[in-house]
């Protein structure tokens, strides 16, 4: 079976309440009554979920920032095209304003 996919805000904020050090059943009911709103919001109509996902783990959904640094990163080290084209992703982020962590940020 494979893991449940969570959007980052989510996976983020399930991190935080996993570093309290508590019981799966204590964490299970928090989020149950909405001690954690994103987690709650993503989970209420399916609990059982979220259980599954206490236990067996989950993955993060990448964004699209997380696609393009994964491919500024893949074309370092590739000559004149990585240099190029590294350059240009920098120019459009800043023509439009953006800031990505390990890019231009």
């Amino acid at each position: 079976m494979s893991n449940i996919i969570l959007p980052t805000s989510v996976a983020d904020e399930l991190e935080e309440a996993l570093e309290q050090e508590r019981s799966l059943s204590v964490l299970y009911a928090e989020v149950s009554s909405g001690t954690y709103e994103k987690v709650y919001s993503h989970f209420i109509d399916d609990m059982d979920s979220l259980m599954r996902v206490l236990i067996e783990g989950y993955e993060i959904k990448k964004t699209p920032q997380d696609y393009l640094r994964e491919y500024y990163d893949e074309v370092r080290g590739q000559g004149d095209y990585g240099g190029i084209t590294r350059e240009a992703i920098k120019e459009t982020l800043k023509i439009l304003g953006i800031d990505i962590k390990g890019i231009n940020s």
